[in-house]
């Protein structure tokens, strides 16, 4: 491949061609004797040769540490630059050389990429964005992505054209699709008629039969105005199922040439049809485009977008990412499956034995997606199961002596195992089950082309023999075990829909409740059915499951409902992925933030993927444990309490509900004729809800607990307003309200009668702190806020530390995406612990700090003082003081620096003060109130 084809290369291409590399260079171990050969290969993944874009052998270069002169192995001035070493050698010393010689280097021509490697493992440093990435050998085709720019692509055009090729290929179809709808041809014909159109354009460019064989029966034996078109169409699919023998003996020649394909692709019987000439013309376009060129696993869902003109504005906007999928698949099976093969290629006795039970595994393997869409988590397993499968038959060929060159095409049919039959699906619409079953179809024949010709035959598996089973169904409602039984599934995987509590419909909700039964919890999302389901479906015989949902599982009030489950099961979190956005690769995607959870009963390891930053690449960590708020703590979920579990906290309160359809609070334009009002105005105070506390604006209500007699009658403002609150009240549905008697007063009463601390309930997600404030007791805290008497600031310097917030951002709950303060869930379980005099004192001091730094600007709002990346220096350094303080007190040292190293000893502390008895269980009580507290 010359380089510029590299650059119209698809995804496909890139990877097989690391696939073979992989497989070439496995269990090689020498630096000296094979590395040239090893880089000169590497560069021809991508169509590069190494010598025409000047990367040399041997770049001289000095070590900054010792003055001496030596080599680096390998630099492509301004790409990459790599070191060498033999097998088992430690290659972070060897990235420390690499980066040593580094300073050598002129600067036009410092490497992007520094890449150590033994043959068997590299590890990437990315100078520019200086991430650092670890993979094997076997993982190369994976990664391939993170070298693209070798070839002149940058990240966002890596597979440019692989996705021109596909959008152009559903616009294709799409023009098809909305011919058919001028003439009302039904919606499931047309659907079933375009899903069979897509194979039969795939098979005249992939060798499933003569090449154009499709293009030419629609040219030759279809009249140019197209009136025949359905007719002879239809009369092709009804002899597509008809096997040789059963067939007509004076076929047309051309038919005649149309193999027999089975598999229930075309056995249904659609409706006829005329057509016209242009529908004719779109049928030819489609045709002519080079349909090899399209990705199976990733086509299936532009496909389903062609079905309706909105899906079609943002056509491609929907599909997932293979990056995406093969972050669940990979930690979930196929990283154990590739280590599993390594060993037995590799093996000193019984390599036959082991690569032959290797295989026989493989074929054993079933998967479940029960919420499969398109199909793509299946296709993508399936592929990879096959590349699996190729590599070892290439292994068993070599490890047998007695092979020869001469093997049949038989031969090769009977040693492929792995088939769609061993794949399931559950999917809600028909029309994406039935695309994502014949795309499996597209995927077993690019594989056994694969087969065919690495073993020098040409193979086709026709008649279609097992297929895919996506059943058309309602996950929530129907009985998986009726798609595949439990006893039979290796794992559940897929990616299941987002609706939080505020999207889900009457029926979505009603959906979920069954699920749950008496387990259901109001603030569940609707993915948990998901978990619930999966959880009793896989429990019995120690499925494993992974499944991606919104972050939201692993935050906030529904932690506690869906955990306790999932752990009391006897589950637990095997990998997860934490937050990350999933992402399509189509043009103009949104992204949502996803995390990744795999579980089982047993696992192995525990292994946690971690994010600098939302949109890059993970870095993977071995722990311990890993809780479900994916921090490597072992805790289950933290339950409600009715007060704080820190003895140095008070507790908090809601502010003042009025109940009285704003009655008792005073519009801005009505405040002047309140003052001017000598009888109301005694009674007009300030009054202040969440917005008023950040953004330091004015509000006005009337607080009439110490009404003076004949005040009301003396005044027109006041009467008005309290009748109006009267009336108001009576006509409530809720007989608690009806039967309040003093409509003077607001519902709910909570005022203090000191100085308090006042604390929004809903804070921006951009806050670095957790704002709150002091207000005199004459000021009337709405029940936007929490209230808390805090005399000498102890509960202010707590919540002002970067402890808290990462506390609340974790455990508290959210309103969309504000962080929502919770009294039951977030305050009043901070693992505070009991405090000798001095760290008090400490603690008190570094919060007065605080306020004494935001006394320098009096006029500013905290809204202002605390925005993002734009805290006053002064503030910013007072809670640097105050983190050190409250990071020493739960972490043990005043230098915590990350929220990561936050959590960990957040939830250390919370473990150990819990396992000392301090932390008692919720009331029932409690638990019926959190969502009602929640805020």
């Amino acid at each position: 491949m010359t380089r510029e084809a590299a650059l119209t290369a698809t995804l496909q291409d890139i990877r097989a061609n690391a696939a073979a590399f992989a497989t070439d260079w496995a269990g090689e171990r020498r630096e000296r004797a094979e590395k040239d050969t090893f880089w000169n290969e590497f560069f021809q993944i991508f169509g590069i040769s190494r010598r025409r874009v000047g990367a040399v052998f041997e770049y001289v270069a000095r070590r900054y540490s010792t003055g001496n002169h030596g080599f680096v192995d390998l630099l492509w001035p301004r790409h990459i630059g790599v070191e060498h070493k033999s097998a088992g050698l430690d290659l972070d010393e060897a990235m420390d050389q690499l980066v040593d010689y580094l300073p050598s280097v002129s600067d036009l021509d410092l490497p992007r990429l520094l890449v150590v490697c033994d043959f068997e493992h590299f590890v990437v440093r990315d100078t520019e964005t200086g991430s650092e990435t670890r993979f094997s050998l076997e993982e190369l085709p994976a990664r391939v992505e993170m070298f693209a720019f070798l070839a002149g692509h940058t990240r966002s055009t890596v597979f440019e054209a692989e996705e021109e090729a596909n959008l152009r290929a559903t616009a294709l179809l799409a023009t098809i699709h909305d011919e058919l709808l001028t003439f009302r041809y039904p919606a499931h014909d047309t659907r079933v008629l375009l899903v069979r159109l897509l194979y039969c354009l795939f098979a005249d460019d992939t060798g499933v039969w003569a090449h154009r064989l499709f293009e030419d029966f629609i040219d030759v034996k279809t009249a140019e105005d197209g009136s025949d078109l359905g007719l002879r169409i239809n009369q092709l699919f009804e002899l597509l199922d008809t096997n040789e023998h059963s067939r007509l003996a004076n076929l047309d020649a051309t038919l005649v040439e149309f193999p027999y394909v089975n598999g229930s692709l075309f056995s249904e019987r659609l409706r006829s049809w005329s057509g016209n000439t242009a529908i004719r013309r779109a049928l030819l376009d489609a045709c002519g485009f080079e349909w090899s060129r399209i990705s199976p696993v990733i086509f299936g869902s532009l496909f389903q977008n062609v079905m309706t003109a909105p899906e079609r504005r943002s056509l491609g906007a929907h599909f997932t990412s293979e990056r995406d999928i093969m972050r669940v698949i990979r930690p979930l099976f196929l990283d154990e499956l590739e280590a599993d093969l390594q060993r037995a290629r590799t093996a000193s006795v019984g390599r036959m034995n082991r690569l032959r039970e290797f295989h026989d595994k493989l074929a054993s393997l079933t998967f479940l997606d029960p919420a499969a869409g398109v199909g793509n988590f299946l296709l993508l397993t399936f592929r990879e199961l096959r590349r699996l499968e190729l590599e070892t038959l290439l292994a068993l060929r070599d490890a047998d002596p007695r092979w020869h060159p001469t093997a049949q095409v038989t031969d090769i049919e009977t040693m492929i195992k792995v088939t769609p039959g061993q794949f399931f699906g559950i999917e809600i619409e028909e029309f994406p089950a039935r695309i994502g079953e014949t795309a499996m179809h597209l995927v077993d024949h690019i594989a056994n082309v694969a087969v065919g010709a690495a073993f020098g035959r040409y193979f086709v598996r026709l008649p279609i023999g097992a297929t895919a089973t996506i059943a058309v169904g309602n996950a929530m409602t129907m009985d998986w075990g009726s798609v595949l039984s439990p006893e039979r599934c290796s794992y559940i995987l897929g990616n299941p829909p987002f609706i939080g509590i505020s999207l889900r419909t009457t029926t979505q909700t009603a959906e979920l409740q069954t699920v749950w039964g008496r387990g259901y919890h109001g603030t569940l999302d609707y993915v948990s059915g998901w978990y619930r389901k999966a959880v009793d479906y896989g429990v019995e015989h120690d499925v494993p499951i992974a499944l991606v949902s919104t972050n939201s599982i692993t935050q906030g009030e529904q932690v506690a409902p869906l955990w306790d489950y999932v752990l009391a099961a006897g589950y637990k979190i095997a990998f997860a992925h934490k937050t990350f956005a999933w992402q399509s690769e189509a043009r103009g995607a949104a992204q949502v933030h996803v995390v990744v959870i795999g579980i089982a009963k047993q696992p192995r390891t525990h292994t946690l993927f971690e994010y600098a930053t939302v949109a890059g690449e993970p870095v993977s960590r071995t722990v311990a444990n890993i809780n479900p708020y994916l921090v490597e703590v072992e805790t289950g979920p933290v339950h409600g309490r009715t007060a704080p579990l820190a003895p140095e906290l008070p507790p908090v309160a809601y502010g003042n509900k009025p109940t009285d359809d704003g009655n008792l609070l005073i519009e801005p334009d009505a405040i002047a004729a309140f003052l001017a009002d000598p009888i109301a105005a005694k009674y007009v105070r300030r009054y202040i809800g969440a917005r008023e506390l950040i953004h330091n604006e004015d509000r006005w209500c009337l607080w009439l607990t110490d009404l003076e007699p004949g005040d009301l009658r003396r005044s027109p403002l006041l009467t008005a307003r309290v009748e109006a609150v009267e009336t108001f009240r009576s006509n409530s549905r809720a007989a608690a309200t009806r039967e309040y008697g003093r409509p003077t007063l607001f519902r709910q009463l909570s005022q203090p009668t000191t100085r308090y601390l006042g604390i929004p309930i809903h804070v921006s997600e951009d806050r670095e702190y957790f704002p709150s404030g002091y207000f005199d007791p004459e000021v009337i805290a709405s029940n936007a806020n929490f209230i808390a008497p805090d005399p000498q600031g102890v509960a202010f310097a707590v919540i002002s530390s970067s402890m808290f917030i990462t506390w609340q951002r974790v455990v508290g709950g959210r309103l969309e995406s504000r962080l929502r303060f919770n009294k039951l869930l977030t305050w009043n379980t901070f693992p505070l612990p009991a405090l000798t005099a001095t760290q008090r004192s400490d603690l008190i001091a570094a919060g007065q700090d605080v306020l004494a730094a935001r006394a320098q600007y009096p006029n500013t709002s905290l809204a202002r003082l605390y925005e993002r990346h734009g805290i006053p220096t002064p503030l910013l350094d007072a809670h640097r003081r105050l983190d050190r303080v409250v990071d020493k007190l739960i972490a043990g040292r005043a230098r915590t620096t990350t929220d990561a190293d936050r959590l960990r000893a957040l939830f250390s502390r919370y473990r150990e003060l819990t396992s000392a008895g301090q932390l008692s269980q919720p009331s029932t009580s409690a638990r019926r109130s959190r969502s009602r507290a929640a805020s």
